[in-house]
Formats: structure tokens, C-alpha cells, sequence
């Protein structure tokens, strides 16, 4: 009876290995089966134009007499706002930013050594959305040098692009598009067949100048690139 109780016992125990080694052995499949993906980058690009322009315009007087260099300042203000009003710029979209008076008598050791003892610098800001009157009016601004009006040198339009939430869906959707084509390109290549995303991460949307602006910056461009780089992990099946 004894024999035959270990016999029993002996059976079951074998059973329980052969059922245990076959879940294992399921288990590590499907391990296996899980681990098998592939890890791709997706690329969109747009072209857009600017939809928004800032452009800070500074001058400069500069006399020995203050009310003399008030009247020039005036002058010169009323030239460039008739020149933005003539180029397409409307009233409301023209502000006068800052303006500061220098007196070099009042920086010790200075009375002799300047040519005017007043300078007065001033700004006025144009902030439209119609972009393409700011471009024109940009490249005749040596109309306004040519009448005496002292630009500062850094009186450069800035364009801005402001609807990019608007074509954020479609360039996340044409990255992933993209790089759902790099990973069929390599499943192919393996002898897989691209399954499910495991995961996803959305790069960062850059805008920049679409064409070489020859040291300028992206800001100073009127057309621009959007583009987002999306990385991708897709599962593999057999």
C-alpha cells in the first residue's frame, strides 16, 4: 500500500513539473513576443507665412537746443507715420513705444567732447496682421533716410506665426504616419509584419525661417518651416 501511495505521489509530482515547464515556457514566449518591437523617428514639415509683424522703429536727434531737437523729433515722427499710413499700416496698429532724453551736460567731464548736447531717441511700434504692407514698407525705408530720419540699425520687422495649435493635429498625425513607413520598412526587412504602438513621444515644434537669410534670424522671415520630429515605438509580430 505504501508503494503504492509514493507511486501516486511520485506521478503527480511529475505532472506538476510538466504543467509547470509548459506555463513557463508560455509565459516566456509571450515575454519574448512583447519584447519584439522596433523604436523609429517620424518627420513633418509645413511651410506657413506669417500671420503677425512687429516692428520697432528708432531714431535719433540730436541738438545743442532742446526745443529745436522736440521740433525735429516731431517732424521726423509725423514723416514716418505718413510713410507707414501711405504703405497700407492703419492708425490703430501704430503706438509710440518709449522716448528718452540725453543731456550730455549732465555726464561729468563731457561738455566739451560732443557734437550736441541734446539726443533724443525715440520708438514707434507697429503691431498689424497685415504683414505683407509691413514687408513692402520695410523695403522702401530708405525713403525715410533719404528725408533725414536717422533708423536705428536694429529697426528690423519681427514675423511671427501664430496659429500653430491650428496645424498641430495634422503635422503629429503625418510624423506618425511617417514613421508607421520607417517601421514597415524594417519589419519587412526582418520578415515581421508592424503591429500596435507601444509608445509614443511628440517632439518639440520648431519654426524657422524657411529660406537662408544669410545671418539673419528666423524672426526677420516672413515664410517659415514648421517641423516636428515624433519618436515612435511599434510592436513586431511574426
Amino acid at each position: 500500500m505504501r508503494s503504492l501511495t509514493v507511486i501516486i505521489v511520485t506521478l503527480i509530482m511529475a505532472w506538476a513539473l510538466v504543467a509547470t515547464g509548459g506555463l513557463i515556457k508560455d509565459g516566456l514566449i509571450q515575454i519574448r513576443s512583447a519584447d519584439r518591437f522596433v523604436t523609429v523617428k517620424g518627420l513633418a514639415e509645413r511651410d506657413v507665412k506669417a500671420d503677425l509683424a512687429i516692428w520697432p522703429i528708432q531714431f535719433k536727434v540730436a541738438d545743442n537746443d532742446l526745443n529745436n531737437a522736440q521740433q525735429e523729433l516731431e517732424r521726423e515722427t509725423t514723416l514716418i507715420v505718413n510713410f507707414l499710413k501711405q504703405n497700407g499700416v492703419q492708425d490703430t496698429e501704430i503706438s509710440v513705444n518709449q522716448v528718452m532724453v540725453n543731456d550730455a551736460y549732465a555726464q561729468q567731464y563731457q561738455q566739451n567732447q560732443v557734437a550736441a548736447r541734446f539726443a533724443i531717441d525715440k520708438t514707434i511700434m507697429v503691431r498689424t496682421t497685415n504683414v505683407d504692407a509691413v514687408e513692402s514698407a520695410a523695403q522702401k525705408v530708405g525713403d525715410l533716410i533719404g528725408q533725414g530720419v536717422l533708423i536705428g540699425y536694429n529697426a528690423i520687422p519681427q514675423y511671427s506665426f501664430t496659429q500653430l495649435n491650428d496645424i498641430k493635429p495634422q503635422m503629429i498625425a503625418a510624423a506618425t504616419q511617417n514613421a508607421r513607413e520607417a517601421a514597415q520598412q524594417f519589419a519587412s526587412d526582418s520578415g515581421a509584419t508592424v503591429g500596435a504602438i507601444r509608445s509614443a513621444t511628440q517632439g518639440y515644434f520648431s519654426i524657422n525661417a524657411r529660406d537662408d537669410m544669410a545671418g539673419s534670424p528666423d524672426s526677420a522671415a516672413l515664410n517659415k518651416k514648421v517641423r516636428v520630429v515624433s519618436t515612435v515605438e511599434y510592436y513586431l509580430n511574426d
